[in-house]
């Protein structure tokens, strides 16, 4: 037993009551209102067959009228009201009247003496008085942050629905652990063929769509061990067999307490066509001028600066590399004689083509150059 001198109370037990026996041994209805009010709850009670309505201390001050003081007038509770709920709320009123159960907490906003507007949540049960006449008593608690909160998280969600939607690359949703496809949007379908709701609950490694799937080892490691996003160079699989080449950009998050992926891949393939394709016909070009003995060059007029392939460095009797310098540098391996006719012509009209003999140290060479519309050379 406890100690009668002990000044330390024991810590609460639930006795095994009779929860309705437990009620009838409350003091009274203050007990009650008090443990409301400090949870800003209010208590309030309709009476059905008068429509009175009849209210705590804390129900008034979620009104916004001063819980000290009496109400100014009689109140019309629809006169309360957002103008957009009333309607609403008219016809729960009625469904009671009919009979019918008051199951779910119903929601509607109030507007205060201020103008400002306040979202309520209101439970209550039937419960009829000693009489026998109908009565509904219940709780009501204001939700006005939690809606809005609720209100943002939409948006939220609404917008990066869109953006995950429309974004113009692959964005996929994937379980960390196994790559299961929770989300994926219609830029998945059109570049990989697979159906977005043919591919959702199927991982990717079970799609085929790693070409080398150790990558995918490499990405869970690197996310796992690293915060920031992880980008990497990957080859995907289309459902035809396609190879796609890309940048992946993956950043884990968390959903519900588990890990996921949510990556973003810009396909790359066509570029890297075209640069090889550049690259090829960059090579078999210098083929062909090497066979011909021609070189190339490129001035650019901004900066003054010559650009010469090794074909052309050598037939300036240059080491055969390629080169770069400033365009007055061209004349200097030049005989004096030649100079002001090379200026004069680069004066001319399109077309025409230069010829000048270039100092080399075992004598001289004459070089044609072909010449494309140039501004004047400047003195």
């Amino acid at each position: 037993m406890r100690n009668p001198v002990d000044s330390v109370p024991p810590l609460p037990r639930i006795y095994a009551l009779d929860p309705q026996e437990a009620e009838q041994s409350w003091d009274s209805a203050p007990q009650l209102l008090a443990a409301l009010n400090a949870a800003r709850l209010g208590a309030w009670c309709w009476e059905i067959d008068t429509g009175r309505i009849s209210w705590s201390r804390g129900t008034q001050a979620l009104f916004g009228f001063d819980p000290r003081q009496p109400l100014p007038k009689d109140l019309d509770y629809l006169d309360l009201l957002a103008p957009a709920d009333r309607a609403r709320v008219v016809r729960a009123f009625h469904a009671v009247l009919a009979g019918e159960p008051f199951e779910q907490a119903m929601h509607h906003r109030i507007q205060w003496p201020d103008g400002s507007f306040h979202w309520l949540e209101i439970n209550g049960s039937l419960l009829p008085d000693k009489a026998g006449r109908r009565r509904m008593i219940g709780v009501i608690r204001e939700i006005t942050h939690q809606r809005e909160r609720e209100s943002a998280l939409s948006h939220s969600e609404k917008r990066f629905a869109t953006l995950f939607h429309l974004c113009p690359n692959m964005v996929l949703l994937t379980r960390q652990s196994d790559g299961l496809i929770s989300e994926a949007n219609q830029y998945f379908e059109m570049l990989f063929g697979w159906p977005v709701a043919d591919a959702i609950g199927r991982t990717t490694l079970d799609l085929g769509l790693w070409r080398h799937p150790e990558q995918r080892a490499q990405l869970v490691k690197a996310t796992q061990r690293k915060g920031e996003p992880i980008t990497m160079e990957v080859q995907f699989c289309a459902s035809n067999g396609q190879i796609h080449d890309g940048t992946l950009s993956a950043q884990k998050v968390e959903l519900e307490g588990e890990a996921y992926l949510i990556s973003t891949f810009l396909d790359t393939t066509e570029r890297k066509n075209a640069e090889q394709a550049l690259k090829d016909s960059q090579e078999r070009l210098d083929l062909a001028l090497d066979s011909a003995q021609l070189g190339t060059w490129d001035w650019h007029i901004p900066t003054g600066m010559l650009y010469g392939s090794a074909r052309a460095a050598q037939l300036h009797g240059l080491p055969p590399e390629p080169f770069h310098e400033f365009f007055d540098a061209f004349f200097e391996g030049m005989p004096d004689e030649e100079r002001d006719s090379m200026r004069n012509a680069y004066r001319t009209l399109p077309g025409r083509q230069l010829s000048a003999d270039v100092s080399r140290a075992h004598g001289r060479r004459q070089l044609t150059l072909p010449r494309k519309p140039r501004p004047p050379v400047p003195r």
